[in-house]
């Protein structure tokens, strides 16, 4: 199960939302869209921007969070792939 899904089971799980339903979709395109393209350019002004237009089909998740965790926190490789390890239990 990758990000997106694991991220939209906890509503399936917690307040009982139907996949597939529309609900199911605006809380995906509201939540996790905005999570993922936040990651990929966090920089961008947030007063006044229009989520309809963002396209998220491209997020690597390893990537993509790879490249904000250096760029932005200032981890090195090494240290990413650490929590990684950490996280996933290799």
């Amino acid at each position: 199960m990758g990000i997106r899904e694991d991220y939209m089971q906890s509503f399936v799980n917690l307040y009982g939302i139907e996949k597939g339903s529309e609900e199911y979709e605006t809380i995906e395109r509201m939540t996790i869209d905005v999570f993922f393209f936040l990651v990929t350019d966090p920089l961008t002004d947030m007063t006044d921007f229009d989520y309809r237009g963002v396209d998220t089909a491209a997020f690597d998740p390893y990537k993509d969070v790879h490249r904000f965790l250096h760029k932005y926190v200032g981890m090195t490789s090494d240290e990413i792939d650490r929590v990684i390890d950490s996280i996933t239990g290799n």
